[in-house]
This record gives C-alpha cells, sequence and structure tokens, in this order.
C-alpha cells in the first residue's frame, strides 16, 4: 500500500513538472514563432481589431511579461509580432532591474495569472556603451549605468566584442534579481513561474535565447 502511495505521488509531480515544462515550450514557441514571422515580414499582426479592444476593455489575461530597454528600437509587441492584451510588458533603459520593475511583475503574477517572464536585452545598447565608457553620467544615467557595472565587471577580461558580452551577462544579472525577490520567491506560485533570457538583434529583428525558460524556485 505504502509503495502504491508513494508511486502515485511520483505521478503526480511528474505530470506536474511535465505540464509545465510543454508550458514552458509553448509560450516560449509561441515569442519565437512570432519573432519569426516578424523577420520574414509576414506578420500577422493578431488582437488589433475592434473586438480585442471591446474585449479587453473588461480585463486583460497577458499571457507574457516581457522586461526590456526603452530603447525606440525593440518594442516587444511588434518584434514578437503580438496584440493588445498579449504581453505585460515593463521598459526601462538597460533592461535593468529596480523596485518598479519588479513591483510590476508581482503584479502581472498575482493579479492577472501571468506565469512566464522574459528578460529581453538587445544589442548595440546605449547605456551598456555608457557603462563601458567609464565615465561618470549626471543626474539619474547614472543609476542605470551602477546597474549594468557589475556585469561590465564580469565580462571586461572576456575575449569578444566587450558591448556585446556586457549586454548578455547584463539579461543575466536583471534575471538574478528577479530570481531574488522574496514577493515571487515566498508566493505560493513560486514552483509555477517561469523565467527565460533572451537578446534582441536589432541588425536584423532576431531573437537570440541566452537563458533557456526555467522554473522559478527558491
Amino acid at each position: 500500500m505504502n509503495r502504491f502511495i508513494l508511486f502515485s505521488i511520483f505521478l503526480v509531480l511528474f505530470s506536474f513538472q511535465l505540464g509545465y515544462a510543454q508550458t514552458m515550450d509553448s509560450v516560449m514557441t509561441r515569442l519565437l514563432n512570432g519573432n519569426r514571422r516578424f523577420m520574414n515580414q509576414m506578420a500577422i499582426h493578431p488582437n488589433d481589431d475592434r473586438n480585442t479592444i471591446l474585449k479587453t476593455s473588461k480585463s486583460q489575461r497577458p499571457f507574457a511579461i516581457v522586461h526590456t530597454c526603452s530603447d525606440s528600437r525593440v518594442s516587444p509587441e511588434l518584434i514578437f509580432d503580438q496584440g493588445i492584451g498579449d504581453l505585460f510588458v515593463t521598459r526601462v533603459a538597460g533592461n535593468v532591474m529596480g523596485d518598479g520593475g519588479l513591483g510590476s511583475m508581482e503584479y502581472a503574477v498575482e493579479h492577472l495569472g501571468v506565469r512566464f517572464i522574459l528578460i529581453l536585452g538587445h544589442t548595440k545598447c546605449g547605456a551598456v556603451t555608457a557603462t563601458i565608457s567609464g565615465q561618470k553620467p549626471a543626474g539619474h544615467i547614472s543609476w542605470l549605468t551602477d546597474k549594468i557595472l557589475p556585469s561590465y565587471q564580469r565580462t571586461k577580461e572576456m575575449q569578444g566584442d566587450i558591448i556585446d558580452l556586457t549586454v548578455i551577462e547584463n539579461v543575466r544579472h536583471s534575471m538574478s534579481e528577479v530570481m531574488r525577490d522574496s514577493a515571487l520567491l515566498d508566493s505560493a506560485l513560486r514552483n509555477q513561474i517561469i523565467i527565460a533570457g533572451a537578446v534582441y538583434h536589432i541588425e536584423d529583428g532576431s531573437i537570440q535565447i541566452v537563458v533557456p525558460p526555467q522554473l522559478l524556485t527558491k
């Protein structure tokens, strides 16, 4: 009897993990398929009609959170070929993470039911370039470069394009801040939240996955 119970528990847990593995694949595939359409100039511009406007005026149910840079060349709804109500987007120069970004994600997870988070950097990022220059910028820009500086310090001795390397490391750094967020980690939903990291190449419109989807766990 005990063996049967243990085996049943194992099957439930295995099915749970398998279900979320499929969710990881399906959400990431949906984003990548949209990006492929965008790249090939075959965008279908879903959910941008009058019916969608009326439907989402009552409630919203985005399928993914995208945290990215404020750069005018990086528009998640366009580069992933998504429409109104599909993506919950948070943006700040350098796609760095702060209280505003974390609070927005917590809201989307808790109140909108979003379970997938994508941290999206991009090539030729001005905030990363400013950080690498070594000059202390004036005003609040210094907050941005201070957030990116640890990523540059970890990559400056590596071989390769220092801006590209720092962009990727900065995505990982922002992901690590989300993965340390106590509100998300203490949430009963923590084992249902998936996070991934990617870089958008502004030269050709493509998406590069730099950190595959993984469950957010303690």
